[in-house]
């Protein structure tokens, strides 16, 4: 009769055994418990197992119970760790995974508010040998007058800002040669000076000379006070009109001394930053006389190649209505200069 009772308690050990509930499980799973097991054993850290059965008893729930089981037998110093880790439902049927908390996050560091740019002052004053800034010019120019000829430029811009005068002079000279001899020389200067009244508005003199000009005019002095005005004003495009009346002294080619003209002269000027690599400028000036119109055009293209340097292509138009017999009206040069700015 002894075996009666005997063998029902080993059936019921061996159900509730926990080599009992591990042969339960599929050879897979069996195989990546162990191998989590292995390698939480070897490195002290309860990190795969609680992955492998986290996994387990959200995904196939009715072998969580033997892997958990599996897993205490394996790794038993992790008993405590692998209960928490899996909790019984309230009706003790299934076991479901305890959510992981996630890892805090990294405290980073907030950045300090970057300071605004503050421009500096413009000096007071008139004049001064300080604040002076300009750019020196080199460039390759091709003219079409009539014919067609190469050109070396040299030239240099510079401009003083003060509160309330603006100093801008230019001066460019250019070498024409023609059949690779140098045929004659082309001298441009120019000072103008402007009294600021408002942000907007100002009153300008312009000094203009130029020696050995095209279009059959050998050289022309012009004189121009005026008035201008900022019509747009802002960091990337700015829009200007300027306008006066105008004495211009001209010296013909084709006779000796000169022929004074009387009349005024009106100038746009464009500047717009299109990108960080690329500027446009639009300059140009009609001066009407009692005896001669002229119309001036230049228009550049610069793309800054380094904090200094900086590459510029420029197309310049000059037309008169009324010149000498036998001479061209216009004037074409196409230019590429190099620019280093200061």
């Amino acid at each position: 009769m002894t075996y009666k009772v005997i063998l029902p308690l080993l059936g019921f050990l061996a159900l509730f055994s926990p080599s009992a509930e591990a042969a339960d499980l599929p050879p897979s799973l069996d195989k990546m418990i162990s191998a989590a097991a292995a390698r939480d054993v070897a490195s002290g850290d309860f990190q795969y197992l609680e992955v492998s059965l986290v996994l387990i008893a959200e995904s196939q729930p009715e072998f969580a119970k033997a892997a958990t089981a599996l897993a205490i037998e394996l790794a038993p110093q992790f008993k405590s760790v692998i209960i928490a880790t899996l909790v019984p439902e309230e009706d003790g049927q299934v076991i479901t995974a305890v959510a992981l908390a996630p890892p805090a996050p990294t405290p980073v560091a907030a950045k300090p508010p970057e300071e605004p740019k503050v421009e500096e002052p413009l000096p007071d004053g008139f004049w001064s040998f300080k604040n002076w800034k300009g750019e020196l010019q080199l460039g390759l120019s091709i003219r079409r007058g009539g014919t067609v000829e190469d050109e070396i430029t040299l030239g240099i811009e510079l401009k003083n800002e003060r509160k309330k005068w603006t100093h801008k002079t230019r001066v460019r000279y250019e070498l024409l040669k023609k059949d690779k001899v140098v045929d004659e020389d082309d001298l441009l200067v120019s000072y103008q000076l402007d009294r600021i009244l408002s942000d907007r508005l100002y009153v300008y003199g312009l000094l203009l000379y130029r020696d050995e000009y095209n279009n059959g005019f050998d050289r022309r002095f012009l004189q121009n006070p005026g008035m201008g005005y900022h019509v747009l004003k802002d960091r990337k495009f700015n829009l200007s009109l300027e306008a006066g009346p105008s004495h211009r002294k001209s010296s013909l080619t084709s006779m000796q001394g000169s022929q004074h003209e009387w009349g005024g002269r009106v100038t746009l000027n464009a500047d717009w930053d299109i990108a960080s690599w690329l500027q446009m400028a639009f300059k140009g000036s009609t001066t009407f006389t009692n005896l001669n119109n002229s119309y001036e055009t230049l228009l550049t293209l610069t793309s800054p190649l380094t904090k200094r340097l900086s590459a510029r292509l420029s197309i310049e138009y000059d037309f008169d209505t009324d010149v000498p017999e036998g001479d061209f009206p216009d004037d074409l040069r196409t230019r590429m200069t190099l620019i280093y700015g200061f």
